[in-house]
């Protein structure tokens, strides 16, 4: 995911271009190639201070509806918490880091924690 994440267009825009990343991994960065059959989430760490916010929303939007989970971290002084949620839709999937305080982190890392049960589990033991 990395890899991909170096390869957006530099050239393309000198200030940050969130819509673009989320387009270009959308586009190549869950390829089976790249591991593309595992859970897929982003993690957009930011302020939530876009000047692109339509464009995001729709590539956010895109990417949920190709089963790609974004959830947001939301970082920084004087941040826009309402920007991720509008962008999210959903605000339990928007964490809020206070300074020095990153207790929301843990309930991220519990979402991000994937168990397989057997059916097994299902049959009642004696």
């Amino acid at each position: 995911m990395v890899s991909t994440a170096l390869q957006v267009d530099r050239k393309r825009s000198l200030t940050s271009n969130l819509s673009y990343a989320l387009n270009q991994f959308n586009q190549k960065g869950f390829l089976s190639s790249n591991g593309g059959s595992n859970r897929k989430i982003i993690v957009i760490v930011s302020d939530g201070k876009w000047r692109e916010f339509d464009g995001i929303k729709t590539e956010v939007t895109l990417l949920q509806q190709s089963r790609i989970e974004v959830v947001g971290v939301v970082a920084g002084q004087d941040c826009s918490y309402d920007n991720f949620v509008r962008v999210l839709f959903d605000p339990s999937h928007v964490y809020y880091v206070a300074e020095n305080d990153f207790t929301s982190l843990e309930s991220f890392a519990g979402m991000t924690s994937y168990y397989e049960c057997d059916d097994h589990i299902f049959i009642k033991q004696q």
